[in-house]
């Protein structure tokens, strides 16, 4: 995870939210973390259609949101996603999502 002092602080509507560094916000006030343009499935699909990607690639993104999952300075209790969840129909890393999922079960989801 990238260092959280490289994150900037804004407020929009009386509202303190952080930009961090991973493409991800901050939302103080709920302690949830927001995201968008996830695409799980995109390293499946284009295995799937013939271009090599290594299948690693399924967690890297997944990996990326547990380190900001898992920061205290942050303690998130939240994770909302707000569009494109997905990329391709269910194939290998969704079973990676749905592993990851359970390991994370503490927190609240909004997808």
């Amino acid at each position: 995870m990238k260092n959280i002092s490289s994150s900037v602080d804004i407020k929009i509507y009386d509202e303190d939210l952080t930009l961090l560094p991973e493409k991800a916000i901050y939302y103080k006030k709920e302690k949830a973390l927001i995201l968008a343009d996830v695409h799980l499935g995109k390293t499946g699909h284009f295995r799937n259609a013939g271009i090599p990607v290594p299948p690693e690639l399924a967690y890297v993104d997944l990996e990326t949101i547990d380190g900001l999952l898992n920061n205290k300075d942050l303690g998130i209790e939240k994770l909302i996603v707000l569009g494109d969840l997905s990329h391709a129909k269910l194939n290998f890393d969704w079973r990676v999502f749905e592993e990851w999922r359970f390991k994370n079960k503490e927190f609240r989801y909004s997808l």
